[in-house]
């Protein structure tokens, strides 16, 4: 729905597709590093705990998977590095010079992680990385976008 809805606003122009799709594959890659810390919750039998495990080893579990993944060589910080080097170039977005479905798909991430909301993922995970602090903050800036977050 991404893709032919940005197609419809030009969000997805033809030049920047391969680009476009790498940041996509790149965004469901945290995804899928993260939900295995979501998932443990709902279905810990999935991770060979037993289904009627006490919620406090779970929630103790969650806490060990997340603080591997933002250990200073986790594998979410070292996304996340990933993701900031296509800000390298000073670019205001992170395929070129206008806004993407790339960063329509990347930003609901960042906020994710940014709410404080993920027990053991640090508020200032993201704002660690200042290029994309900085890119954060921009998309924040749009018109449309300030107006709906009301910020």
């Amino acid at each position: 729905m991404l893709r032919y809805v940005g197609q419809l606003a030009g969000l997805y122009p033809n030049n920047l597709l391969l680009q476009i799709e790498e940041v996509i594959g790149l965004e469901e890659d945290i995804g899928r590093l993260m939900f295995p810390s979501f998932h443990i919750m709902v279905k810990p039998e999935s991770y060979g705990y037993p289904a009627d495990i006490p919620n406090d080893l779970l929630v103790k579990l969650q806490r060990s998977l997340r603080g591997r993944l933002v250990a200073e060589n986790g594998e979410l910080q070292r996304m996340l590095g990933f993701l900031e080097s296509y800000l390298e170039d000073e670019t205001d977005w992170l395929c070129g010079e206008h806004l993407t479905i790339a960063d329509c798909q990347v930003i609901p991430r960042l906020r994710q992680l940014k709410n404080g909301k993920l027990e053991g993922i640090p508020e200032d995970l993201v704002d660690r990385f200042p290029r994309l602090r900085r890119y954060y903050n921009r998309f924040h800036e749009l018109p449309a976008v300030k107006e709906y977050y009301e910020f």
